[in-house]
């Protein structure tokens, strides 16, 4: 009968199989995970079926493998019954039978499931009492290469909390390992060791220390590898890690400056490093950015931490608001809505806020000119004011009188005062706004070269400037 059967191999005693899982495969057409598995290479009928890592061995992209793989099995499921045997428990942590589920649900092809004992029920018995007891996470080391081969773009697909124990399953092929170390070295320190659960035997898994820079070399007769939790002192490298150590600042005990920091006490060091990531930026230097960035961060952070304190909001709540007004104002990206350029993003964005403004009863927001924030440089609340209403169609003043108020007052044809300076930098204001240009920005850019020219040469002409 046509469909798929999902079998268990267990983590590698023969003897422990099953009679269903030995029926299971000698009753249909057998696919493997892995050929590197000690239940087939004492059943010589397996040894030449045909096994995942023939494609992953290939030089196709991990992700067009795994689809080429579902395709495969799915194929021979519809008109043959098909065994599809893996290492362990097959519905845990195995990433490609996740993907055969799905794909075999959407296209209506039945499933059984023969279970074998897990590996982590194997590493259990293996590892030391207090190893796997504080929420150990079990993923596919497959789930781990295929994030670290859509990098840059696959931030956060890898779901991995290095604060916790961590059992990675399939590490065959070398290839998939290898891509796994690369996100497992976003995580963790150079100094991590993890251990290298192997088949035995006499039955059970034999744990191996090695480098987590030689963990690709480690793969032959490999079931899984283990890897300790860390502390938050020890590497920091997770959001959820900084979190734990910006609440441990502010709490009893903790920092006595940190513990006296409000909101308002915050205001100032929060203008003070987007500037300096602002400086990073126009240095091009790109390790004083990552710097930078991450004192912003802070920021971030100890407000959620003192609104948790206060029990206004957490975290999760900035996180998850924040989410959810980028998926819900970006339609064409995460929805069915087009969008031709990105102007017409703009468009949409701005629809999309009225929408939420009306919804909320927000008075303030329901004006076209929107919140803006009083603490802008003057320059920019100008620009953002001017662009604001000119969208809107609600421009009160004539872009060619204020141009020519600038030209009179630069010719000395007006007498300069706050109204006439006033009027003067709004036209430059318009002037960038029609080109498309940042104002602030423009200033700041054409200071710098002129502080650098000046620094340079304490004697600089007007030559040396323009």
């Amino acid at each position: 009968m046509p469909g798929m059967t999902l079998v268990g191999l267990g983590p590698g005693d023969l003897s422990a199989l099953s009679d269903a899982a030995r029926d299971a495969l000698t009753s249909g057409q057998v696919f493997l995970r892995t050929r590197h598995h000690s239940v087939v290479a004492q059943q010589a009928s397996l040894a030449s079926r045909p096994a995942f890592e023939d494609l992953a061995d290939t030089g196709a992209p991990l992700a067009t493998i795994v689809e080429r793989w579902a395709d495969t099995l799915l194929d021979a499921a519809r008109t043959n019954p098909v065994v599809y045997a893996v290492p362990g428990n097959p519905l845990v942590g195995d990433a490609t039978v996740r993907a055969l589920l799905k794909r075999a649900e959407e296209a209506s092809v039945p499933v059984t499931t023969v279970p074998g004992s897990s590996i982590l029920d194997a590493a259990t018995a293996a590892l030391s009492p207090s190893a796997l007891t504080s929420g150990v996470q079990v993923l596919d080391t497959l789930d781990l290469a295929l994030a670290a081969e859509g990098a840059p773009f696959s931030g956060g697909e890898a779901a991995l909390l290095p604060l916790r124990p961590l059992l990675l399953t399939n590490p065959a092929p070398a290839r998939v390992l290898a891509a796994a170390r690369e996100t497992l070295a976003r995580f963790y320190p150079a100094s991590t060791t993890p251990l290298v659960l192997s088949h035995v035997p006499m039955g059970g898994l034999k744990p191996a220390e090695t480098a987590l820079a030689n963990l690709a070399d480690a793969v032959d007769g490999a079931l899984a590898v283990y890897i300790a939790p860390v502390s938050p002192l020890e590497s920091a490298r997770h959001a959820d890690g900084l979190q734990r150590i910006v609440a441990r600042l502010r709490a009893p005990g903790g920092c006595p400056w940190d513990r006296e920091q409000t909101h308002r006490s915050l205001m100032r060091a929060g203008i003070e490093e987007a500037y300096e990531v602002l400086e990073a930026i126009e240095r091009d230097d790109a390790a004083a950015l990552r710097e930078e960035l991450g004192d912003l961060l802070l920021q971030v952070y100890l407000h959620a931490q003192i609104a948790e304190e206060a029990g206004e909001f957490t975290l999760e709540d900035v996180i998850g608001e924040l989410s959810a007004k980028l998926v819900r104002r970006h339609p064409h990206v995460f929805g069915t809505a087009h969008a031709a350029d990105a102007s017409d993003v703009l468009k949409r964005w701005d629809e999309i806020k009225r929408a939420e403004r009306a919804e909320r009863g927000d008075d303030e927001e329901a004006h076209p000119l929107g919140r803006i924030p009083a603490a802008l440089p003057a320059l920019m609340r100008a620009q953002t004011v001017l662009r604001r209403a000119m969208r809107a169609g609600l421009f009160p003043l004539d872009p060619a009188a204020l141009k020519s108020r600038w030209r009179a007052l630069a010719d000395g044809e007006e007498p300069v005062s706050a109204a006439t300076l006033g009027d003067a930098l709004l036209a430059a204001a318009v002037l960038a706004a029609e080109a498309g240009l940042d104002a602030e920005q423009a200033l700041r850019d054409r200071t710098l070269e002129i502080e650098a020219a000046i620094r340079e040469r304490p004697s600089a002409t007007p030559d040396d400037l323009y």
